[in-house]
């Protein structure tokens, strides 16, 4: 129904800021619940002003850095954030790649598939190999660029491996997929596509991974192209996928509406938090 649409787009508000919460608490840093969701509600007004979630990210750092807080360790907390949900995004298309071989691909189908899962899984070993690298060469201590980098390969390496907090992180950057998941079953069953839960679990990730190229206003058109393409594997129409993906946007359009009220009313206050190091 239009009202369980809705209910799995706020909960994905209410995981996402659980993740903020939990990740920052890895890297050392503290935020209550209640501000946790503040910059998630509000973020997502600005989602849709930038390519795929760089809105979001943005406005986060923003905030932070008006509450004092270094540049560099506002970016840094917000791009490791991004970058569990990015793991948890690669764990779940791995799941689900059993069940989308089981859909009779073709070969070509078969490679692309996972061609697109290896690039993303490369791209992960490579951030995480980041730091290691610039410890093994001296020559990029020198470099400030190849130093920042390394920085953030670190900070995500310790939010991964942290024993209080990655279980959390993760289960909730995954909880956040399976809602988004959920939502296009919503739509699928709201449109009268009769494509199964499994179908979607196997094809929709991996079309959301093809979606993160930031090429376009918040996804729009990389998204639509990639859930027709992908879907089309489950045998679902172009006319009806375009529909689920165009419908989904609409929500996050809605969401943002409700985050662009929040920004409105929200203060300063309500965006603190405390950080390990607010040092220049």
């Amino acid at each position: 129904s239009e009202r369980g649409q809705y209910a799995l787009s706020l909960a994905m508000n209410v995981t996402d800021a659980a993740q903020w919460q939990s990740v920052l608490a890895s890297l050392g840093h503290r935020i209550t619940f209640k501000a946790a969701l503040a910059y998630s509600f509000s973020g997502s007004f600005f989602g849709v002003f930038g390519p795929s979630s760089l809105g979001v990210d943005v406005y986060r750092a923003a905030q932070m850095r008006r509450l004092g807080i270094s540049t560099e360790i506002a970016v840094r907390a917000v791009v490791t954030t991004r970058l569990m949900a990015f793991v948890s995004l690669l764990a779940v298309i791995a799941t689900g790649l059993p069940i989308a071989f089981a859909l009779n691909l073709t070969l070509r189908d078969q490679i692309l598939l996972c061609c697109t899962f290896l690039a993303g899984l490369t791209a992960l070993f490579a951030i995480l190999l980041l730091d290691p690298i610039r410890r093994n060469f001296s020559i990029l201590r020198r470099v400030t660029i190849a130093e920042k980098l390394a920085d953030i390969s670190k900070d995500l390496r310790r939010a991964v491996t942290s024993k209080r907090h990655a279980a959390t992180s993760l289960f909730l950057a995954t909880a956040t997929h399976v809602l988004r998941l959920s939502t296009f079953a919503a739509l699928a069953w709201a449109f009268h596509t009769w494509v199964g839960f499994w179908p979607l679990y196997a094809l929709i990730p991996i079309s959301l991974l093809v979606a993160m190229i930031p090429v376009t206003i918040g996804s729009w058109g990389v998204r639509e192209i990639s859930v027709i393409y992908f879907l089309g594997w489950a045998g679902v129409g172009a006319a009806a996928a375009l529909s689920m993906s165009v419908a989904f946007g609409i929500l996050r359009l809605v969401m943002a509406f409700f985050g662009g009220a929040v920004w409105v009313v929200a203060g300063s206050h309500h965006y603190t938090l405390q950080v390990a190091d607010k040092s220049e």
